[in-house]
């Protein structure tokens, strides 16, 4: 599908359109990945059409607005799209897209009319992310760290060997420290969106007060983003959040996975893997 492009002020945001049912939904994708898996879930969606961009510092969108996103900006961002405009939209978001469709939802809930999340981050804080972001001294810290790397991948492999971080997360953290490229996206990535920043109390209440129809959808093998934080959050809620956990880890957006996660986030029967509430 051929990526369309607009103008927000110097910079050049690039998005993906799919399907062409009357509900529309406007998707993140997650770090280091771009909108280009979208397309193919909106194939196990009909009645919705998927408008996914392609976030700062990710895929084809060009973004020279420097190292400071506030939400409205983005919500401001979003309404300048040609396909969306002043049109109310649903939220789609995995992994780091989760967060800032929380975020977004926590700022306009009530022209949200359903908020579905796979894997996401952001229910619960991160007390490093806040403190590499938003300390002068935690700040400095993850400059020099990703710069010189190797204490971090001395530290992983401790912490590795003596089980007290998960193999999981090592390998994750491992592999985007490999290359100086790959660490100056996760200082832009952090620095970027460090005010998208949700409240997982304050969203539930306005889950509540809005009749929001809420979907999340995670992985059993997530070490990530593990289920149980989903679990926390829609404990009290079973009428308004539907939670589905599916024999998979939190590569939720590979092609194999998707019928069955579409199935999950519109509660229809096409989800055929095995998967439990």
């Amino acid at each position: 599908m051929t990526p369309l492009t607009f103008k927000y002020r110097s910079s050049d945001i690039t998005y993906v359109k799919a399907g062409s049912g009357p509900r529309l939904a406007v998707c993140f994708h997650g770090f280091m990945e771009d909108a280009s898996a979208f397309p193919a879930m909106a194939d196990h969606l009909p009645g919705y059409t998927l408008v996914a961009f392609d976030l700062p510092f990710h895929g084809r969108t060009n973004w020279r607005e420097g190292l400071h996103l506030e939400v409205s900006e983005w919500i401001d961002i979003i309404a300048q799209c040609p396909e969306v405009g002043a049109r109310d939209y649903g939220l789609i978001g995995y992994s780091m897209g989760g967060k800032m469709a929380l975020a977004l939802y926590q700022a306009r809930p009530e022209r949200v009319p359903f908020l579905w999340l796979i894997a996401p981050d952001g229910l619960k804080p991160d007390p490093w992310h806040h403190f590499a972001t938003r300390t002068r001294i935690g700040h400095a810290v993850m400059k020099y760290n990703l710069r010189h790397p190797r204490g971090i991948l001395r530290l992983l492999d401790l912490l590795e060997r003596t089980r007290l971080l998960n193999a999981s997360i090592a390998k994750f953290v491992r592999y985007y420290m490999q290359d100086e490229a790959m660490r100056e996206k996760v200082y832009q990535t952090w620095m970027t969106f460090r005010d998208f920043r949700p409240d997982a109390k304050q969203i539930r209440g306005q889950i509540l007060s809005h009749h929001t129809d809420v979907s999340m959808v995670f992985g059993r093998y997530d070490k990530l983003c593990p289920a149980a934080r989903g679990e926390i959050f829609a404990e009290g809620m079973p009428t308004q959040i539907r939670l589905k956990i599916l024999q998979a880890g939190h590569l939720l957006m590979r092609p194999q996975h998707l019928a069955n996660v579409a199935g999950a986030l519109s509660g229809s029967k096409q989800a055929t893997a095995p998967a439990e509430t």
